[in-house]
């Protein structure tokens, strides 16, 4: 499986997680340092967004995956947009986004880790 590959499987993964509730697989694809900037522009780190997923703080129940565009790789470090219609409840409030996702990600020890994530709507 080439870089490309592999970037977008974490991707998918990460958001097949994100519905199952599968905190050991998001441990393992997020960077220690992985932060998430929500719409809101709250910057969010990776120990809160995985113990809001735990406690259902943000609770996601489904992930549908629109497109992936403008995939770059340069060296360790990789980018794309990825744009998903979310269903998820997030502090009680349950809505279906349009959620496009600028993600970032940078091989670590031969893999590929998400260390950002900005998300916004389109």
């Amino acid at each position: 499986m080439d870089d490309k590959q592999q970037i977008i499987r974490i991707y998918r993964q990460e958001n097949q997680a994100m519905v199952e509730k599968d905190l050991p697989i998001l441990e393992k694809i997020l960077s220690d340092d992985m932060h998430l900037i929500h719409m809101t522009g709250y910057d969010q780190s990776k120990k809160e967004w995985l113990e809001q997923i735990k406690n259902e703080q943000m609770c996601y129940f489904s992930s549908e995956e629109e497109s992936i565009h403008d995939l770059k790789i340069e060296g360790n470090k990789a980018s794309f947009i990825g744009q998903n219609k979310v269903d998820a409840r997030i502090y009680g409030s349950r809505n279906i986004w349009n959620l496009e996702m600028n993600m970032m990600f940078e091989k670590k020890a031969g893999a590929w880790l998400i260390v950002r994530q900005e998300a916004s709507t389109y």
